[in-house]
């Protein structure tokens, strides 16, 4: 198979086949060291906007070898909140999830979350997060890189997603929840144009933060009778959101 490359968006755009386009440097060094490809290896190119095109290596980069084709994202588009973790935990929540599809992903300053970003660890961090996602999406070859979005607090996420418009169906995580994901997940699912789920950091959500999610008209719902890991939660949700959606055939 051959290998998938994911360049800067509009890396593609205006492109022809014949062109060459320049690979970064670090990608050259992999394909040609680590992988071993030779002049005129197959190599599948992404723009991480759903473009990609086939082409083979040159000496200066890579040759389109046919047009470039167009991957409509698909909807509704699944977009997650993830309560900030100890650790890296978040760069596994990052790997797992842009495998498993997903579009947007908001790390969420909880009330119980250990870790904070603030000044130069805060653009660290997305970097790393967004450099996370763009090796992701090439191991999965998804035509599309997950949005890695800037992190907020519940209140002022809530605020985004009201000020961003459409519909959207926001299911939240939370081990106290009465009702289970059967009940959350309605047959409307696939009418909305974003569901949003939301995963709590280390000791879930705070009461506070679940209020607030109800008054913002969100569905609440516990995971089953195991309670997961933070980083673990989110993945099984989307996983099962997937299926429900029909993105798991």
């Amino acid at each position: 198979m051959d290998p998938f490359v994911v360049l800067d968006a509009g890396a593609l755009d205006g492109r022809v086949p014949g062109d060459v386009v320049p690979l970064p440097a670090g990608t050259e060094k992999h394909l040609r060291t680590v992988l071993r490809r030779p002049d005129g290896s197959g190599v599948v190119l992404a723009d991480g906007a759903g473009t990609t095109a086939v082409a083979s290596l040159v000496a200066d980069g890579a040759r389109l070898a046919g047009e470039p084709a167009v991957t409509p994202a698909p909807r509704p588009a699944l977009h997650v909140l993830q309560g900030l973790a100890k650790g890296r935990k978040v760069d596994e929540v990052v790997r797992v999830l842009t495998e498993l599809g997903v579009d947007t992903i908001t790390p969420v300053a909880g009330e119980r979350s250990v870790k904070e970003l603030a000044g130069p660890k805060r653009e660290k961090t997305l970097a790393r997060w967004r450099a996370v996602a763009t090796a992701a999406a090439e191991q999965a070859r998804r035509p599309h890189v997950p949005t890695i979005d800037e992190p907020g607090t519940v209140p002022e996420i809530l605020a985004r997603l009201d000020a961003a418009g459409g519909t959207s169906t926001v299911v939240v995580a939370h081990v106290g929840a009465e009702a289970g994901l059967a009940v959350a997940l309605t047959d409307g699912l696939r009418d909305a144009d974003e569901v949003v789920l939301a995963v709590g950091p280390e000791g879930g959500w705070t009461d506070a933060e679940v209020a607030a999610f109800v008054r913002a008209g969100t569905a609440v719902a516990h995971l089953g009778a195991s309670v997961l890991r933070t980083e673990h939660a989110a993945a099984a949700l989307v996983a099962v959101v997937s299926f429900r959606l029909g993105r798991m055939g």
